[in-house]
């Protein structure tokens, strides 16, 4: 059964490919607040002022890559679900970011709708614990 919120879930997108943030808008804009970001700098922004339950970061976004920006905000927002847009799954990277999932490109909208999902379930649940709320 899943968790009710009164909000859109809110997801940071970070890409420096307009096109992936263009698509990914058009899919789920209905069913989530997305907030675009193409650069480290703008999605640092957005995460020091804005409260974002999912994180989603290409492979590499100008300054740096993916992973390493998705462990940076794992200071900022203990409690995001962080995503990885990749063309394939390195099983055995290091998973140092606590991602939750890999989205392997093209994206099958479906599946794709499932993560989003379980991962909005999984940072209410996170809330739920962190703030004693059970």
């Amino acid at each position: 059964m899943p968790l009710i919120s009164k909000t859109r879930p809110v997801i940071l997108y970070a890409d420096n490919e307009v096109g992936n943030l263009i698509s990914f808008h058009a899919i789920f804009r209905r069913d989530y607040k997305i907030i675009s970001a193409s650069s480290v700098k703008e999605a640092l922004g957005v995460l020091e002022k804005d409260r974002v339950e999912i994180i989603i970061c290409s492979k590499y976004i100008n300054e740096m890559s993916g992973i390493d920006f998705l462990a940076l905000t794992l200071s900022l927002c203990p409690n995001c679900i962080r995503l990885l847009v990749s063309d394939y799954i390195n099983q055995d990277l290091e998973n140092k970011a606590r991602i939750f999932d890999y989205l392997i490109k093209p994206w099958d909208e479906v599946q794709l709708g499932k993560i989003l999902q379980e991962g909005h379930e999984l940072f209410m649940i996170k809330e739920l614990i962190t703030n004693n709320f059970w």
